[in-house]
């Protein structure tokens, strides 16, 4: 019989009591490198590059897995859509996974997709360094970014009002961040990139996370509020904490977002944990994991341990509601009777005034 899971908000309180939820798969047909929950909670897609798998959280069932290639994926506001960013840009209806439509990929391949926060743009970059914004309600071209090298990563603001990507490649060009103004489709300004392909803006987008590393936004200078040495940074919805991993260790890092103190280490994954989200509710973190790292074939690691191809929730047990002591109650005294338990003697007043004195 499937147990009830119910959980509450992740905070830094209570981040201490956090466990492993719920187990979504543990055979999957390669690493796990994406895992997305739709915006209402209901849904997980996961992905393996080449397999796409969605499941009905709440009764942890796997709902239906196909082969098809992503690089990314991005649920629209209302949950009702999953795009899938493949060789092309593909449309699927949710849960039941029917294919809307579909529209031209980027030369070479389509590598992130994003929808802005009020469901009104599609963005999505490429490895031909190309950024495309359409307009869903025009069904037309709404800007164009171009940079010189492939897309990595991008990501909308929380205000929709800008739009974050990463590019470089394996030549000369610099790995860097660029900020875009919408609107515009000005390229207001740049910040340095050295690792990966990870973008998240913190929920008031105040911050944005690189990498392993967090910059003020609301900083002249923007200054680096914390430096994590992690792969991947994930905000919880209120801004309270970060989860991190990294794609050499079995191991998620939980931490206090604004003093950047590590809260706890959640343990479980056998493999680098390759992927984290939080659902819209704060009560779950997702993780998904994949074959052994550089960085664990260097600890001496037996190569032949058995990979851990798996995705896990995360959760702080929700205790149970507590049920309120009845207070006894006496019996009902009839007219006239006496009441055994008072003391009626006449010496009391006599008494309780000897007392106050003697104290």
């Amino acid at each position: 019989m499937l147990r009830k899971m119910t959980t509450t908000v992740l905070t830094p309180r209570n981040v201490a009591d956090a466990t492993e939820i719920a187990r979504l798969g543990d055979d999957y047909t390669g690493p796990v490198e994406i895992v997305a929950f739709s915006p209402d909670g209901a849904l997980l897609a996961c992905s393996t590059y080449d397999r796409l798998y969605i499941w009905d959280v709440k009764h942890r069932k796997l709902l239906w897995e196909r082969d098809m290639p992503a690089q990314s994926l991005a649920f629209s506001p209302d949950s009702t859509v999953l795009v899938v960013a493949g060789r092309d840009v593909i449309f699927l209806d949710m849960p039941a996974g029917e294919q809307q439509g579909a529209l031209k990929g980027h030369a070479q391949g389509t590598t992130c997709v994003a929808f802005s926060p009020d469901g009104a743009l599609l963005a999505s970059g490429g490895m031909d360094g190309q950024v495309r914004i359409g307009n869903l309600r025009t069904r037309r071209l709404a800007g164009q970014f171009e940079h010189a090298a492939q897309v990595r990563a991008l990501a909308f603001s929380p205000d929709g009002e800008t739009l974050a990507t990463i590019s470089w490649d394996s030549g000369h060009q610099p790995k860097q961040v660029s900020l875009w103004d919408i609107a515009s489709g000005q390229r207001r300004e740049t910040l340095p990139c050295i690792r990966e392909k990870y973008l998240a803006f913190s929920p008031d987008g105040a911050w944005l996370a690189v990498d392993g590393k967090v910059f003020s936004l609301t900083d002249p200078d923007r200054r680096v509020v914390h430096d994590l040495n992690e792969r991947q940074i994930a905000f919880s919805p209120d801004g309270q904490m970060m989860a991190t991993c990294h794609n050499n260790f079995p191991t998620i890092g939980l931490w206090d977002a604004a003093s950047g103190e590590k809260l706890a280490v959640l343990k479980g994954h056998n493999d680098p944990v390759l992927c984290l989200a939080f659902n819209a509710a704060g009560t779950l973190l997702a993780s998904g994991s994949g074959s052994l790292g550089a960085g664990a074939i260097l600890r001496g690691e037996a190569e032949e341990v058995e990979s851990d191809l798996s995705v896990r929730l995360w959760g702080v047990p929700a205790a149970p509601p507590q049920k309120e002591t009845p207070k006894e109650r006496r019996p009902l005294k009839r007219l006239g009777e006496e009441d055994e338990t008072r003391d009626t003697s006449p010496l009391k007043p006599v008494q309780d005034w000897f007392n106050k004195l003697s104290r």
